[in-house]
């Protein structure tokens, strides 16, 4: 792998392109520096594009602090879901009829 796949700070080779964020990143592009993550430390710099287009490893794999987030968030929705349903279920149930 190229040198310039290489994470400056903890030396990983697991970096990944990541989008323009700043006026800064965004003039860096026009004379073909892009902004990089790298997926261990999370640190963010610029280099220029590695021949082929990419530089992520094979794996796509999503952090795993932002999956556990989203997981959460998923649970934390159905459970919100199935509560708002048992609540609206009991509440009728308990209703006293007008017509006895």
């Amino acid at each position: 792998m190229p040198r310039s796949t290489i994470c400056p700070k903890c030396g990983s080779d697991a970096i990944k392109r990541s989008h323009r964020q700043s006026l800064r990143e965004r003039l860096a592009s026009l004379v073909l520096l892009y902004p990089y993550r790298c997926r261990k430390c999370d640190a963010r710099f610029l280099r220029f594009r590695a021949p082929g287009g990419h530089t992520h490893t094979s794996d796509n794999k999503i952090h795993p602090a932002k999956k556990r987030r989203r997981e959460i968030l998923l649970y934390g929705l159905g459970i919100l879901l199935f509560l708002a349903l048992l609540s609206f279920i009991v509440r009728e149930r308990n209703e006293p009829s007008d017509g006895n």
